[in-house]
């Protein structure tokens, strides 16, 4: 009796480590990896999560010609898809660009597959837009065993972020999100910020007027900030 007991919390606990430790400390290890090789601690790194964007991407695009700063845009393939263009444009100005999944789906909230499968669709659509890329980041920066080991095989660089100010909390405004930005950032940052909205006050979006002052306002020269380069080689 006391052994089918303990079947179920068996069960249960190899889930909880397959859907939710193991892939947690992975990431880990996988990020900082990556970080240690291909991010140079003298720079900052502006991202931009869930774009393309008709409305926000392109203002942030506008801002950061203006002050002649390249950044690395992680895209959904859902919104390339409507917005080809838009991602073209991206490219044109020199930015770098990586995946961000199809839909968005948290790793952690589905089943391993059905996330897999959106990590993969995501990739493949930005790379049919003629943008191959190695560079990808997983949604609400979770990702579970099967995602981590396709993109170990594959060496993509999983890019996770190490300074999250928090743009898309409805509980900060446009002069708030400035002053995190004017007191955080610094070299060898890696910035997550959002250029796209996934809720239904899409259209309250206060990055691109805080990235503004931020640049406006800030002791930083242009030649602090770095886009995150593709490697080499790219596996198709």
């Amino acid at each position: 009796m006391s052994t089918l007991l303990t079947i179920p919390s068996l069960l249960c606990l190899t889930i909880v480590l397959l859907q939710f430790v193991l892939p947690f400390f992975l990431r880990n290890l996988i990020s900082k990896s990556v970080i240690n090789r291909r991010i140079d601690p003298t720079k900052i790194y502006l991202t931009f999560d869930d774009g393309p964007d008709p409305i926000h991407t392109p203002k942030i695009l506008d801002i950061l010609s203006e002050y002649k700063i390249k950044a690395t845009f992680f895209l959904l393939g859902e919104a390339v898809e409507k917005y080809p263009e838009i991602l073209l444009r991206i490219r044109a100005e020199g930015h770098s660009i990586g995946s961000h999944s199809y839909y968005h789906t948290h790793a952690w909230k589905h089943g391993p597959w059905s996330s897999f499968k959106d990590f993969l669709k995501g990739h493949k659509v930005v790379d049919h837009q003629q943008t191959p890329t190695s560079l990808w980041r997983p949604p609400y920066g979770k990702a579970n065993l099967l995602t981590l080991t396709y993109s170990l095989i594959n060496e993509l660089d999983l890019i996770y972020w190490t300074n999250d100010p928090q743009d898309y909390s409805p509980n900060l405004d446009q002069r708030q999100l400035t002053n995190r930005l004017l007191k955080s950032s610094k070299p060898g940052d890696i910035i997550l910020l959002h250029d796209g909205r996934r809720t239904k006050s899409s259209s309250i979006n206060i990055t691109p007027d805080s990235l503004a002052c931020f640049l406006t306002e800030t002791s930083l020269n242009k030649s602090d900030f770095a886009t995150i380069s593709y490697k080499t080689s790219i596996p198709s």
